[in-house]
């Protein structure tokens, strides 16, 4: 090694004219610590986020890693990004998001997001009389949509009656049922409340323009280029709110047991509307469906009417309306029921279930994270090879994860040997000379390219295209239990 000394006369101590300035020594310390901070700024945080959805999805690997506050491209204009996000110096959450419908008053869509926002905020933060003047507004604008007025009469139902449930015997099918009963707290309000419900249930249509704000939200992103923008746009998917789901079927429930209410003063023809209302309501669900879950609301709510709704119009005299109502509720259920049916076979031991377990277990062993995640609630499975991309697409994710982490970690070792240096070379005392610069020769330097960089690489490449090619051909969660199992000599238990 040859040592360049500064500050210095050959070995005879230093020179008379005192150590050397700190000036450059500090300029090419700021430059350098300067380089890696604009290095460590402008990194791909991408992989923290994709490792941070794929566990707040439900991918659970126990990572812990908080997401970058805000994962939208820098390209975005502030009219885009308040479309995405709100007005996010609002406190609440419905306030931002009626800055959106603020910026853009006659929007429908915008309109129904700020009232699905709204709805889905604390019930106690948000005072009767203001919730149904934002209801009010609403209408003005979307007069035709039985959807304001579902929302008010569910509010006012839920201080105006109480609905009890009691456990009762069990059905043919070993079914438990439950046999619900209304305790009524203010009838004035309770009558208002299935007058705005009968108003709406004569309206043509129900929309809560959720689909259509989430159109919008994707279309601004535009289509997705990587993993972490297909994570992204599932993220936004994942967190649409659903808050009208449950006032809609308690409003069904609600309207039946008033039509009991009703029979049992004596107004039977008024109780009629009501013990039809379960038909505009599914109607309704179904027709703004765009999740399973819609689905699964909208038949629960014409499975309830199937069996509640026929024994009280027989109790009536109304055979024919029995009939009806029992022949529209299994036509309209008919999908739903037959593809219920074909999931409870497994839970049934027939012999499809034997099919279904492998197809469960091929899921486990060889679909990637996402695929775990939503295919089960489809119940159908496809075939291994189909698995193959997302799974390798999500193995290069983790790798690039890896392959950061490592870097960034050698990357602020430098800077802390850098940092070292400094102090040593401005802190000393003054009568002592400058601590030499070491500069590698030529044979040294060729060593440290090929032990530093190019085995590594050569390392890297082959691990990850031939050792690991057992690894990436399993599940991600699989695999992780495979390296462990052979980790500790204990091939016998990998999958």
């Amino acid at each position: 090694m040859s040592e360049i000394h500064q500050g210095q006369t050959g070995n005879d101590g230093p020179s008379p004219s005192g150590p050397p300035t700190k000036s450059p020594w500090l300029v090419l310390a700021g430059l350098v610590v300067a380089a890696i901070v604009v290095v460590l700024w402008n990194v791909d945080r991408s992989h923290c986020y994709a490792m941070a959805t794929f566990d707040n999805l439900g991918g659970d690997f126990g990572l812990q890693l908080a997401a970058p506050g805000s994962p939208w491209p820098r390209r975005l204009t502030e009219s885009q990004r308040l479309l995405l996000e709100g007005d996010t110096t609002r406190a609440t959450r419905h306030e931002q998001q009626r800055a959106i419908w603020e910026a853009h008053p006659t929007n429908r869509v915008y309109l129904g997001n700020y009232i699905t926002a709204l709805q889905a905020a604390d019930a106690e933060s948000i005072p009767l009389d203001q919730f149904r003047k934002e209801l009010a507004a609403a209408r003005e604008l979307d007069p035709e949509n039985a959807r304001y007025d579902y929302l008010e009469a569910a509010r006012l139902l839920k201080t105006a009656a109480v609905i009890h449930s009691d456990k009762a015997a069990q059905d043919g099918e070993g079914k438990e049922k439950t046999h619900y009963r209304l305790e009524v707290l203010h009838r004035d309000q309770l009558d208002e409340a299935m007058v705005i419900l009968r108003r709406g249930l004569g309206k043509p249509y129900w929309r809560r323009y959720s689909a259509d704000m989430l159109k919008e939200q994707l279309a601004v992103l535009g289509p997705p280029q990587r993993l972490v923008q297909l994570l992204q746009r599932t993220a936004i998917a994942a967190g649409t709110l659903l808050p009208d789901l449950a006032p809609s079927k308690s409003l069904a429930r609600s309207s039946r047991l008033y039509a009991e209410l009703l029979i049992a003063e004596s107004r039977s023809a008024e109780a009629v509307p009501f013990l039809d209302a379960w038909k505009p309501l599914a109607q309704h669900l179904t027709e703004d469906s765009f999740t399973l879950i819609d689905v699964l609301v909208g038949a629960a709510v014409v499975n309830e009417a199937a069996q509640t709704i026929p024994p009280i119009y027989r109790a009536l005299g109304r055979v024919a309306d029995a009939e009806r109502t029992e022949a529209e509720a299994a036509a309209i259920a008919k999908p739903v029921n037959d593809w219920r049916a074909q999931r409870d076979l497994v839970r049934k031991g027939t012999p499809p279930a034997t099919t279904e377990q492998q197809n469960t277990r091929l899921l486990e062993e060889r679909a990637g994270i996402l695929a775990s995640m939503l295919l089960p609630a489809l119940g159908t499975w496809p075939e291994a090879q189909a698995y193959e991309p997302g799974r390798m697409t999500e193995y290069v994710v983790f790798t690039e994860v890896v392959v950061a982490a490592i870097l960034v970690g050698l990357l602020l070792t430098l800077l802390v040997s850098q940092l070292l240096a400094w102090r040593w070379r401005m802190f000393r005392p003054a009568n002592e000379p400058p601590p030499p610069r070491l500069m590698p020769d030529a044979g040294t330097l060729v060593r440290i390219l090929i032990l530093g960089v190019i085995l590594p690489l050569v390392v890297f490449f082959v691990v990850t295209r031939s050792v690991a090619s057992w690894v990436v051909s399993m599940a991600p969660k699989t695999a992780l239990r495979a390296v462990f199992c052979f980790s500790r000599r204990d091939l016998s238990s990998a999958p």
